[in-house]
């Protein structure tokens, strides 16, 4: 577990600087394209690349940072650096996006003469070859590494590769047409195409930061928790995922036979938990609280061995999801 923690760590380190290096040359040609047009179209595709280079740095310090293991005083290690990563690159998509805005309504109004456009296309297109390969190879490292930050990059390359078809298709447009406001207008609906990347970016990540439940995430660990108990494992309710990058805390309550001593509790929850994790698509720790049956289970409870079993067994508690997440044990458990 230990050699997969660090092979994850190097990983998203290393894809953390290839889409820096990358994200740089393909800012520079992109504003290569720009000095030889003087489009404004080009312009809004330019200047979301210096928003992806801006970030990819940050990514690259955020994501090392957050390797930090936990310490007395962030206990729950320096995950959640990432989320804020992720939110950083969205506010700084926003901003790009208004400053994008600005510049096109301007050429709209007054005009501007566009040159080159012929060597301006090529270079966009080559460009956006190469954001598709960066969006790909970063989707990939992220999802392997269970990286937010590199998974927020992945999204804003790939955004900015329809950014690049778009701009294209529209002056292509242009040349066709002549029609001088097709330019600043493709950067306008650039603009506020990056406006809405960048909220949504900013929105997930401030989701992950307030640990909104992930209903797809907790739907896996019920999955799990059916699949991996076994007899004295009653039932587990009020389970709760909190998130920090790679690595999740998860916090339930655990049901067991009332009689069990502390010993017996110890040995079975911590061969479940190991269970659990071994199967668990996160690296993560579980905390168990501790609820004793009071026979409130007994026709579901196929701890056949049970000494105080108070009515006949019947099937195995079929765990739904409202109980999985409910903090209440049955009604008659107080009886």
């Amino acid at each position: 577990m230990e050699e997969k923690i660090g092979q994850d760590s190097k990983d998203r380190v290393k894809a953390a600087r290839v889409s820096l290096v990358a994200s740089f040359f393909i800012m520079c040609c992109k504003f290569a394209a720009f000095i030889v047009s003087d489009s404004q179209a080009i312009f809004s595709d330019a200047a979301e690349s210096t928003v992806n280079v801006v970030a990819a740095l940050l990514a690259l310090i955020i994501i090392t940072m957050a390797m930090k293991p936990a310490d007395d005083r962030h206990p729950y290690g320096h995950g959640k650096m990432e989320f804020f990563s992720a939110a950083f690159e969205g506010g700084l998509i926003t901003f790009a996006a208004l400053a994008i805005l600005v510049k096109a309504v301007n050429a709209l109004f007054y005009g501007q003469e566009i040159k080159e456009l012929g060597y301006g296309l090529l270079l966009i297109g080559f460009a956006g070859l190469l954001n598709l390969f960066l969006g790909l190879y970063l989707k990939r490292a992220g999802k392997a590494s269970r990286s937010k930050a590199l998974l927020a990059s992945s999204a804003h390359v790939l955004s900015d590769l329809w950014t690049s078809v778009g701009v294209i298709a529209g002056l292509l447009l242009y040349l066709l047409t002549g029609w001088a406001w097709v330019d600043p207008a493709i950067a306008i609906v650039v603009a506020l195409f990056l406006t809405y990347t960048g909220f949504s970016i900013v929105r997930d990540s401030f989701s992950d930061l307030l640990d909104t439940r992930d209903e797809e995430l907790i739907s896996h660990l019920a999955e799990l928790v059916k699949r991996d108990r076994f007899p004295g494992i009653v039932q587990v309710h009020h389970a709760r995922i909190l998130r920090s990058g790679a690595f999740h805390h998860i916090d339930a309550h655990l049901v067991v036979p009332e009689y069990w001593d502390i010993s017996e509790v110890h040995i079975q929850s911590e061969i479940f938990t190991k269970r659990l994790m071994a199967d668990y698509d996160y690296r993560g720790e579980i905390c168990f609280h501790l609820d004793p049956c009071r026979r409130a289970y007994c026709v579901s409870c196929d701890y056949l061995d049970c000494i105080i079993r108070k009515g006949d067994y019947q099937c195995c508690n079929v765990l739904l999801l409202d109980e999985f997440l409910s903090p209440e044990e049955p009604g008659n458990v107080m009886e």
